[in-house]
């Protein structure tokens, strides 16, 4: 049994980072006793009682958000000790996260494909989307947001790569392809003349 009596259930708060996340990762540990709680109060909460898909569905919630809360914890803080908050971490963190969701929005179209049939019968049938896959969409386009809003003051974050000696300009080479690619010179020729 997963009880303990320490643990106590944790809200969702709208203007707190990762509160759903933390939410039902509580949650999910907390499975065993807040299904005795709800069985002890069955009548009263009764339409709160979680089924074992309910469960599932929190649990492929949560390992989704935990790449965002993993990140949201690495970028915070100021930075003292060379890592955690430091500026040469933002374009690595929104690629990672970039092509973390674009790996998961493939995985889940991936699996509508094999699971739509592909009968003249089945013409009209709509294929059932994961909502997750939605969320990965949603989320995509707002980390494409702030990406292009570095392209503003790129050379900052650009200069703060390029000094760190893990990164330096094979970063750029390597991740930088498609149409970043024709940042890289122009990034390099700012950062050398600055």
């Amino acid at each position: 049994m997963d009880y303990d009596a320490k643990l106590t259930v944790i809200l969702n708060n709208s203007t707190r980072w990762n509160s759903a996340f933390l939410s039902i990762q509580r949650g999910l540990r907390m499975k065993s006793s807040l299904e005795i709680y709800l069985l002890t109060h069955g009548d009263a909460l009764q339409e709160d009682k979680l089924i074992e898909e309910d469960w599932q569905q929190l649990k492929e919630i949560a390992e989704a958000l935990e790449p965002f809360w993993q990140v949201t914890m690495r970028l915070q803080g100021q930075g003292d000790v060379g890592t955690h908050g430091v500026i040469w971490e933002v374009l690595p963190a929104l690629d990672y996260l970039l092509e973390y969701c674009e790996t998961k929005m493939n995985e889940l179209a991936a699996q509508v494909i094999e699971e739509t049939p592909n009968t003249r019968n089945n013409r009209r049938h709509i294929p059932h989307v994961n909502p997750l896959q939605i969320a990965y969409q949603n989320a995509w386009e707002k980390l494409r947001k702030y990406n292009d809003l570095t392209d503003e003051a790129y050379e900052i974050y650009a200069a703060g790569a390029l000094l760190n000696p893990c990164l330096r300009k094979a970063y750029f080479t390597e991740r930088w392809t498609g149409d970043a690619a024709a940042y890289i010179v122009p990034m390099l020729v700012k950062n050398k003349n600055t």
